[in-house]
């Protein structure tokens, strides 16, 4: 449903950073201040008008400009922004959407191991805003 997507799609990362700031010690131009780091998962399907998946594809890029003015506020602080634009994984998210098996070569699509992993590995420590996208061969099995 419309609203289930937006409530754990964009409430949820909005309302667990309100929550969580003040545990991080917002500071803003102090350097002895150990840093911080938000990071939010969005989606590929962020980027690109996606048939069938409008309002998740709406939620996420919804994300993507939460983290980013959450990166342009909190630029001169201790707190950085990153986020993750994963491919595709294979759950059941596409078949709870009412798309066919056989629409899609699953096999190309990471596991949920293997992509949780892949985002761990990928949290980046700069001081630039990041924004990250999956391995070429996600982006490229979810588009083919």
């Amino acid at each position: 449903s419309v609203n289930a997507s937006v409530n754990i799609n964009l409430r949820a990362p909005a309302l667990c950073t309100k929550h969580l700031l003040p545990l991080l010690g917002l500071k803003q131009d102090d350097p002895a201040t150990k840093t911080s780091k938000l990071v939010y998962i969005s989606s590929i399907v962020s980027q690109k008008p996606t048939p069938m998946f409008a309002v998740y594809t709406a939620t996420k890029a919804a994300v993507d400009h939460l983290a980013w003015s959450l990166s342009t506020e909190f630029s001169d602080s201790n707190v950085l922004v990153q986020v993750f634009h994963p491919g595709a994984t294979r759950t059941n998210f596409h078949r709870n959407a009412g798309v066919p098996d056989g629409a899609f070569d699953r096999s190309k699509f990471a596991t949920p191991l293997q992509m949780a992993t892949n985002l761990c590995d990928r949290i980046d420590y700069s001081l630039d805003f990041r924004s990250t996208f999956g391995t070429l061969q996600e982006r490229l099995g979810f588009y083919l």
